[in-house]
Formats: structure tokens, sequence, C-alpha cells
């Protein structure tokens, strides 16, 4: 039985460490494409940021710029959203509370 009891933890740990695995790999994929996507948008204009996305949700003005909100769903305004930082005119930052796998239906801007 002793044989056996070990032979089934090693088991149970090379699938736990499998499955860690899997999930780092999934998780690094994700943040990494909702970066790129949150990267495309610095240095577009306002102006071809709503002309893309439409009139913004929502706006508010902070100290480091005018911050404009869309939402994913326009019937979820507690849901997913994307919001753009504008100043001079142009996008500076870009903010999803969309968790990991929202960046990947991120919007990106047409060239």
């Amino acid at each position: 039985m002793n044989g056996n009891s070990s032979d089934w933890s090693r088991c149970i740990s090379r699938h736990s460490c499998a499955v860690t695995s899997l999930c780092g790999v999934l998780f690094l994929s994700g943040c990494a494409g909702s970066l790129e996507k949150m990267s495309s948008w610095m240095g577009v204009s306002q102006l071809q940021l709503e002309q893309q996305l439409g009139a913004p949700d929502r706006m508010h003005d902070a100290p480091y710029g005018q911050v404009q909100t869309w939402y994913r769903n326009p019937d979820e305004a507690m849901g997913c959203s994307d919001q753009f930082t504008i100043n001079g005119g142009v996008v500076t930052g870009y903010a999803s509370n969309c968790g990991i796998w929202g960046g990947f239906g991120a919007p990106t801007p047409r060239r």
C-alpha cells in the first residue's frame, strides 16, 4: 500500500505542477494581449478615438487630463469599460476594468 500511496502523491504533485504552469502561461498571455492593445492607443488623436468609438459614455477631468469612458456593452453601465486619458488632444493613457481576458476584446485603433 505504501508504494501505491507514494505513486498517487507523485501523480497529484505532477498534475498540480502542470495545472499551475498552464494557468501561469494563460495568465501571462492574457496580460500580453491587454498590454499590446492598450499601448496601440497611445498618441492617437482624440478626434480619431471619438470617430472610431463614438461619443464617450462618461467624461471627467483629472489632474493628468480628461478621462473618457466607453462601456463595452452600453446596456451595462456597471460592467466592463475602457477609459482613455486625453491630454493635449491625444491619448496619453488607457485603462480597462475588463480583467485579464477582457484585453483580447479591447478595441484597437484603425490605422
